[in-house]
Parts: structure tokens; C-alpha cells; sequence
């Protein structure tokens, strides 16, 4: 998967020159923005053994040792009957469940393909060149590539025994601070700060 996007990144670049060249335009180098060349890979291939013939359930990626709910496979089904549609309105229509269930504003309520859509909207949004974002050193260790992308500065708040520590990250805090992000229960080491300290750091 990653080689045939290389691949194709290749191939439109190389296009690109091509139309241009024939044109009689010059093409500077197509490079990526510099953080993004400070981006480590974040889950690397590793072999595991299951139990029998069953592959192993990897609970760093959130799979669930339990199987998918009996609903989840039931709304799957039927809307593969009708894939073809383009569902704009799928956040609007989530948020807005959900705040009927827990008694919500569903207009403060964010809805994405994902935490890793979310935490991408969101260093999009506030982080610029120069700013940080702080995280703790041996939380999700996805974090620090949304500073990378947008050549912002990660900054590794130190924990307690794999724990977050709130003072230290608070400690970490400067005027070029944008963003702190913190996962909890923590990923992958599965430690959680308690309500109180979530409201400290707010």
C-alpha cells in the first residue's frame, strides 16, 4: 500500500514535469514542508503469533479481543446496500444522537473519521510554523507527528511511571504553546489520569 502511493505521488510529479516541460515552463523541486520529513513511521510491521489459527488481536489499534457488536455488523449490512451515496450529513446526523443520549449541545459536539481526523483538524487549525505542542514522552506515540506536519515544535512533557503527569506538563507550557494533547486512557501503555487532573489541566 505505501509503495503503490509512492508510486503514484511518483507518477503525478513526474506528469507534472512532463505538461510543463513540453510547455516550456520551468518546474522548481517538488519537495514536502520540512516537518514533514521529521515524521517517524508509526506502526511498523512485526510479526506476532496468535492462538491456533486465529491472527492476534492487537489492542494497540484498538481492535476488540470480542469481535464487532451484532448492531455495528447490522448497520454495516445495510448500508452497503446503498454505498453509492455520498453521506454529507453522517457527522451532523452523529452529533446529534449523541447529544440526545448524554444531553449534549450537539453544535459543541465535533464528529471525524477517527482520532486521527480529529487531532489532524485540530493541528491544522492552531498550529503554525515556530508553535508547540506538548505532549507526554511515553503517551500516543502518534502525537508529535501532528507538530511535524505542520512545522510546529513537539514537546515531550515527562511522566510518572508511564502515567501523565499534569504538573510536568504544565511545566512544559510557554507563550508559543497551541495544543496539548493527551490521550486517556493512554495509548499504548493504558494508564489514566482521573477527572480531577483532566480539569486541572483544562
Amino acid at each position: 500500500m505505501i509503495a503503490q502511493r509512492f508510486a503514484c505521488r511518483d507518477s503525478i510529479i513526474a506528469a507534472l514535469l512532463s505538461v510543463n516541460s513540453r510547455k516550456g515552463y520551468r518546474m522548481a523541486s517538488v519537495s514536502p514542508r520540512p516537518g514533514i520529513l521529521k515524521i517517524k513511521p508509526h506502526m511498523l510491521d512485526a510479526t506476532f503469533s496468535g492462538i491456533g489459527n486465529e491472527p492476534p488481536i492487537d489492542v494497540s489499534s484498538n481492535e476488540n479481543a470480542l469481535g464487532a457488536s451484532r448492531h455495528a455488523v447490522a448497520a454495516a449490512r445495510e448500508a452497503a446496500g446503498k454505498m453509492e451515496r455520498y453521506p454529507d450529513d453522517a457527522p451532523e446526523r452523529l452529533a446529534e444522537k449523541i447529544g440526545e443520549t448524554f444531553s449534549l449541545d450537539p453544535a459543541r459536539i465535533a464528529c471525524g473519521f477517527g482520532s486521527d481526523d480529529l487531532l489532524a483538524r485540530i493541528a491544522r487549525a492552531y498550529l503554525s510554523p515556530g508553535d508547540e505542542l506538548i505532549y507526554s514522552i511515553n503517551g500516543y506515540q502518534k502525537f508529535p507527528n501532528y507538530a511535524h506536519a505542520n512545522d510546529a515544535r513537539p514537546v515531550a512533557a515527562p511522566d510518572n511511571g508511564f502515567r501523565a503527569d499534569i504538573g510536568a506538563i504544565l511545566d512544559c507550557v510557554t507563550e508559543r504553546t497551541r495544543v496539548v494533547m493527551l490521550a486517556n486512557p493512554d495509548n499504548p501503555a493504558g494508564s489514566h489520569i482521573s477527572a480531577d487532573e483532566v480539569r486541572e489541566l483544562r
